[in-house]
């Protein structure tokens, strides 16, 4: 049985990816305290919603109270003194440890957003007059401060781990697609289409924890494709999802397409990332591969070679990289391929480097004799 929660907010309506987070967490939404009012000072909510959440606490036995917006930690800390027997989220730190099983660089996040909540409830100890000893309150804040530093630097070499897993990996792919999702909206648009045969739309994962790539062939081209975290989307992706996410940004640097079910999504990442947004019609292969392909360019090429050792080599390897539309063997071995579009100057080095000639037709005119 899943155990409850309370979602409270300054806003008459809980911001729907949420309600989904709590949910994904465990969690069921036992009720709301929510008022169209502005911040409050002290607990961000405002009162008459903090004692609204107090009753609804109360009546339910929730364990869990989950605050829609971004307190500042002092609020937070006002937060954990009102209600001491509750554990308390923020939207982000929601977020967070939903990551956070198999995302260390989120785990990391939650952990100093901790620290520094106790260090802040130290603080307020240690002004209150509590013992100022090293064993007492001050030993405490000092030793809460010396783990924010440590917390501080893990989760940059994290971070910076993280990216590396990506930017170095599949580094010889023709091109580079991001699949991108939004926090319960999963639209079964992800690189799964591309590597399983037969798969439904019911068949669809949920979005991985932190950005995971796989190679997939789309025509003629190697493909590295990443799904990303999904993104809790209000029009934008906010900061503190993108500093637990290091992965997912690589991803989308280096991304020459990005794809989704959700085409303001998409759009989105693709304007600010510089890659050409894709939207599939559904959900199944043939439609991700068909509007895939709408967006890798190729390049045809009419290959001429002689008869050598080296020249069946590479005829072989241009079955393997290429679409071999004809083939014929008369004087020469005579070849017309298409090929990805930025590997066809590599491809032209290659015949010439085996002792070959290459034309491309929509150019007209032969290059030069290896």
């Amino acid at each position: 049985m899943e155990e409850h929660a309370i979602v409270a907010g300054r806003r008459e309506t809980v911001t729907p990816w949420v309600a989904q987070t709590v949910s994904a967490l465990g969690y069921e939404v036992a009720g709301t305290a929510t008022a169209d009012s502005p911040e409050d000072g002290r607990y961000y909510l405002p009162p008459g919603v903090v004692e609204r959440a107090e009753r609804l606490l109360d009546r339910t036995g929730a364990p869990l109270l989950v605050v829609d917006g971004e307190p500042h930690v002092g609020q937070l800390a006002d937060l954990r003194e009102r209600f001491p027997d509750i554990a308390l989220r923020d939207r982000r730190s929601a977020v967070w440890a939903r990551l956070a099983a198999s995302n260390p660089v989120a785990d990391d996040r939650l952990a100093l957003r901790r620290a520094r909540l106790e260090r802040r409830l130290a603080e307020r100890a240690q002004r209150q007059g509590s013992a100022q000893s090293p064993e007492g309150t001050g030993g405490r804040v000092a030793d809460l401060e010396r783990q924010c530093d440590q917390r501080r630097d893990r989760l940059s070499d994290r971070q910076q781990r993280a990216r590396d897993r990506v930017t170095g990996s599949h580094t010889d792919a023709d091109a580079y697609v991001v699949m991108a999702h939004t926090v319960g909206a999963s639209s079964g648009v992800d690189r799964g289409l591309l590597l399983a045969q037969d798969r439904t739309p019911a068949d669809a994962e949920a979005p991985p924890l932190r950005a995971e790539t796989d190679v997939a062939g789309v025509g003629i081209h190697d493909v590295a494709t990443t799904d990303i975290p999904a993104v809790p989307w209000t029009g934008r992706v906010p900061e503190w999802f993108e500093a637990v996410v290091p992965g997912a940004l690589a991803a989308l640097e280096r991304a020459t397409l990005v794809c989704s079910g959700v085409s303001d999504l998409a759009a989105a990442l693709a304007d600010r990332f510089d890659a050409a947004p894709v939207t599939a019609e559904r959900p199944t292969e043939a439609a991700v591969r068909r509007a895939l392909c709408s967006h890798l360019e190729t390049a045809d090429l009419d290959v001429s070679l002689s008869y050598t050792d080296e020249a069946h080599a590479l005829v072989s390897r241009l079955h393997d990289q290429t679409e071999v539309r004809r083939v014929a063997y008369g004087e020469r071995i005579d070849l017309s391929v298409t090929a990805p579009a930025d590997g066809a100057d590599a491809i032209e080095r290659r015949i010439r480097a085996a002792g070959g000639r290459v034309e491309r037709p929509s150019e007209g005119g032969d290059s030069e004799d290896g």
